[in-house]
């Protein structure tokens, strides 16, 4: 709970302050608008008996009653947008935070399912819910505010109104609590299945899926999957929403006959002479309010603690451990340095990795080393652990077992930054940015600022600048095809400006070249093949590549199959 309140509080003062005060203003109104009304109705009555019209004291009690519903209704409104600015402002620092620890994650646990899960239920379920925390607390001291109030006013009628009025709420609390658990239970039940079933969406609905899925005609399959997961799961929490409207529907019957029985009391009073016509109005309204603000409160207390379970998703995604590289100073901060120049180079030790909810080593006790300055080809048949051999050499991954040094010195040990500097790779499965194509190339080193003069030279290395110069807006043409006014590329060119972007950053030491030439015609890499040599030749460079042609760039080649 405090540290949902610090959440609150850090991201808006001001806001969850203004929210907090207005609430417990709000809790007073009740009391006081009944008050006023039953001076409204007994200085009516006692007009109608006295049978003369008296202007002040009925204008007095109308102004009094109109300025207290007008304070009502302002602070409604009040509340409900300072309420809104705030619930923006949490979700903006909720999807601050999330995208921040998924940034600090290593690849690996980005890729296990149990990662899956935890990050769907916190988003799906958790990021509204710190605000509920703040309002639930503060309601339930409007109430208490509200009830104390409501039983002095019940407790001059009897002394035991308001024990009867808790006593009267309590059958149906008990079952909203209840009935709460059950949904919670049943949604974290149903996360593997609400996956999946984004999953079919994803399939049906985005482009990466769609030449495929028409191809095949895989449509009709993945639509009636679809629809057959979405069936099963709205009968699951039907057949709950239903058993839970039965079951409050009983609690309110039970609430209803006890509030009548009450009311019945308050008549009674009424007929033996011992209450005025206002004294019996606010009765009857005192009772019907305090049995709505009794389980309210008791309401928002259960409210309170599902809430926190809730949120429990959402920590339990903000707990989760991030990789130590993302949370190392950088250079010269107190970390580690990147070595430059690299003096002894790579050394793989007996390196192993399996991927996460695998039981098979992609690599198994792999050794081998990488001197400065020196190409190195990496060969071997598919499944041999090539690109993962590159990811776990780019700091993506932690071997399962064994260590990578760079000069004697653990790539763990460098920052993350650190290691960007200083490394620069295009990957087999490069991606495709639907930015100006001068920001493709940037994106390969976004810590420095643009100079045209490097875009410009790392776009003719990889022989992408006449046609990035040729595009309607040059270099600052937006590729893609999401956003209008933008210029599609096909697989080949894609390729070549993600090589541009791999050859920006021009103080990396090490490159690594997994597949550069595979979308790639064979003119283009016959023209390609002289920039390459040009670049690796006072660099660290590792290329992976079935092209006979490419690997005879290579000082030294490491089959992965023989090893």
């Amino acid at each position: 709970m405090r540290r949902t309140l610090r959440l609150i509080f850090s991201t808006s003062p001001r806001l969850a302050s203004g929210v907090g005060f207005l609430v417990l203003c709000r809790g007073v109104m009740p009391v006081v608008m009944l008050w006023a009304l039953k001076v409204m109705v007994d200085v009516t009555m006692q007009q109608i008996g006295q049978r003369a019209l008296e202007i002040v004291p009925l204008a007095q009690a109308g102004i009094i009653l109109a300025v207290i519903f007008i304070c009502n209704g302002v602070t409604s409104s009040m509340l409900q947008v300072m309420r809104q600015r705030l619930s923006s402002r949490i979700s903006e620092r909720i999807w601050k935070l999330m995208h921040k620890k998924s940034m600090m994650m290593d690849l690996s646990r980005l890729e296990n399912s149990e990662y899956q899960n935890i990050y769907f239920r916190a988003v799906n379920e958790s990021s509204s819910k710190p605000l509920s925390v703040l309002y639930s607390l503060c309601t339930i001291v409007q109430e208490c505010i509200t009830g104390l109030l409501l039983g002095a006013v019940l407790i001059s009628l009897h002394w035991s109104m308001p024990i009867a009025i808790i006593a009267i709420g309590l059958p149906l609390v008990a079952i909203k609590v209840s009935s709460s658990r059950s949904m919670f239970n049943l949604q974290r039940e149903q996360t593997i299945s609400e996956r999946r079933k984004s999953y079919f969406s994803r399939i049906l609905t985005v482009k990466e899926f769609a030449k495929e899925v028409r191809l095949f005609g895989l449509g009709e399959l993945f639509s009636d999957r679809y629809d057959e997961l979405q069936k099963t799961l709205r009968g699951q929490r039907e057949e709950l929403y239903e058993k839970n409207v039965k079951r409050e529907a009983l609690g309110q019957v039970i609430s209803t006959i006890g509030v009548v029985g009450l009311a019945g009391i308050v008549v009674w009073r009424a007929i033996e002479g011992d209450l005025t016509a206002g004294s019996l109005a606010l009765y009857f309204m005192a009772i019907q309010r305090a049995n709505s603000t009794a389980q309210g409160l008791m309401g928002n207390v259960a409210a309170l603690v599902d809430t926190k379970i809730y949120l429990r998703n959402l920590f339990e995604y903000l707990d989760i451990p991030v990789d130590k590289r993302y949370a190392l100073p950088d250079e010269g901060k107190g970390g580690k340095s990147f070595p430059r120049p690299m003096k002894r180079g790579i050394e793989v030790k007996n390196v192993s990795f399996k991927y996460p909810d695998s039981q098979r080593e992609a690599i198994k006790n792999i050794s081998f080393k990488i001197e400065p300055g020196q190409t190195v080809a990496l060969i071997g048949p598919n499944g041999s652990g090539k690109t993962t051999l590159v990811k776990l050499l780019c700091g993506l991954y932690r071997p399962t077992s064994g260590e990578i040094l760079v000069d004697g010195v653990s790539i763990d040990d460098f920052s993350a930054n650190d290691i960007s500097d200083n490394v620069s790779a295009i990957f087999q499965d490069f991606m495709l940015y639907n930015t100006s194509a001068a920001e493709n190339i940037t994106l390969g080193n976004v810590r420095e600022e643009m100079r045209e003069g490097q875009v410009r030279r790392a776009a003719e290395n990889a022989g992408v600048d006449a046609l990035l110069s040729g595009l309607p807006k040059g270099y600052n043409t937006t590729l893609g095809n999401l956003f209008e006014g933008s210029e599609m590329l096909s697989q080949g060119q894609w390729q070549r400006l993600a090589l541009a972007r791999s050859f920006y950053n021009e103080r990396a030491q090490i490159i690594f070249l997994d597949e550069p030439m595979a979308s790639l015609d064979r003119e283009t890499r016959k023209t390609l093949l002289g920039s390459f040599r040009k670049i690796v030749q006072d660099k660290t460079a590792v290329i992976v590549s079935h092209s006979e042609e490419t690997i005879k760039m290579a000082d030294v080649v490491i089959d992965l199959g023989a090893l």
